[in-house]
């Protein structure tokens, strides 16, 4: 004896045939009725609150039922019986997607509050930091107090190379060419970054190399450059994207460190567990290594070339450290639990 029942669509607009007409041989009814019903169930619960217990069975249900429905095509199971797994499947698919697309709150939470808070927290980018700012200003300064430093460090052909290539204030660029020029900002810095990141398996010393021979040399051509005849073009096409670049590689050698010391550091762990726990644990200094890095290639590419005086490029260089600042030690510090109080 048959039910009449109504008849389910499909997310395609194509009616879902009718449960005990589609039923084939063998006793798999019971799960499609229940997915089924589950369905239902969600569709009429779209504005409340889903059980975590009730995703989890529609997850495993619709994995059933998809084998279900790949073992009635390869058997030449009846049109109606592939049709209404195919709906139940199409249907249960479609569910499974609006739950990913609800959770940007945990995004929210991962943007403004984890990573910034990590970041904050992070004992290596402090040394990072440290090693790479700390050293740039002290070549800076050397630089600057004997002139012989820059010998050195720059040498004779790439001291011409920087005085050519500031010669002149800047030029306006039609956009494919700042385009092309942002692709080739972008790989020329992701590779000075990854060379920092990289390099620390070898037990964090490559990363710490890496970081001191950038900032020699970065401390030293601005020393050079700023005591030179061309130090106001130096800074009109520099003053804009360096916060975010050079932050971007102390990020970056600071999640090389972090690999590398988990290999000596490993807390009990195995070195491969130890070094899977740190790859993870850099996943927020290499994500924000790669965005500012992205930032910075942009604003060098369409900004920093304008023939306009440092004053006018200055605002870029005060918003682009203040939002640094912000995220980094504002955000990050707010989320800081309070002293004597275990995070």
């Amino acid at each position: 004896m048959s039910r009449t029942a109504p008849t389910p669509a499909d997310p395609t607009g194509a009616a879902i045939a009718p449960l005990d007409a589609a039923r084939p041989a063998g006793d798999r009814a019971p799960v499609w009725r229940r997915l089924e019903r589950l369905l239902g169930h969600v569709d009429q619960s779209r504005n409340k609150k889903i059980r975590g217990q009730e995703v989890t069975e529609l997850c495993r249900l619709h994995r059933a039922t998809s084998r279900d429905l790949s073992q009635a095509i390869a058997e030449g199971k009846p049109e109606t019986t592939v049709r209404y797994l195919h709906g139940l499947v199409s249907r249960t698919h479609a569910l499974l997607y609006r739950f990913e697309s609800v959770e940007w709150h945990r995004w929210r939470e991962a943007l403004f509050v984890s990573v910034p808070r990590k970041l904050y927290r992070d004992p290596y980018l402090r040394v990072a930091f440290v090693v790479f700012f700390g050293t740039s200003l002290l070549s800076y300064l050397l630089a600057t107090v004997t002139p012989e430093w820059t010998d050195v460090v720059l040498g004779p052909e790439m001291k011409s190379s920087l005085d050519s290539m500031y010669s002149g204030l800047g030029e306006v660029r039609n956009l494919d060419e700042s385009f092309y020029m942002s692709g080739f900002y972008v790989r020329n810095n992701m590779t000075v970054a990854l060379r920092c990141f990289a390099y620390g398996i070898f037990l964090g010393i490559g990363s710490v190399v890496a970081l001191l021979t950038n900032a020699l040399t970065i401390g030293a051509s601005f020393g050079y450059m700023l005591a030179g005849s061309y130090s106001d073009n130096f800074l009109s096409f520099v003053v804009g994207h360096a916060p975010f670049e050079l932050t971007a590689v102390t990020f970056a050698g600071a999640a090389g460190l972090k690999l590398g010391l988990s290999l000596v550091r490993t807390q009990g762990w195995s070195r491969a567990a130890s070094l899977r726990r740190a790859a993870l644990d850099s996943v927020a200094l290499v994500t924000s290594a790669c965005l500012l890095l992205l930032g910075a290639a942009l604003i060098e590419a369409f900004f920093s070339p304008l023939p306009y005086p440092v004053t006018f490029k200055l605002p870029i260089f005060l918003l682009t450290l203040t939002l640094l600042v912000a995220y980094v030690l504002v955000l990050g510090g707010r989320g800081d639990p309070e002293p004597g109080r275990a995070p």
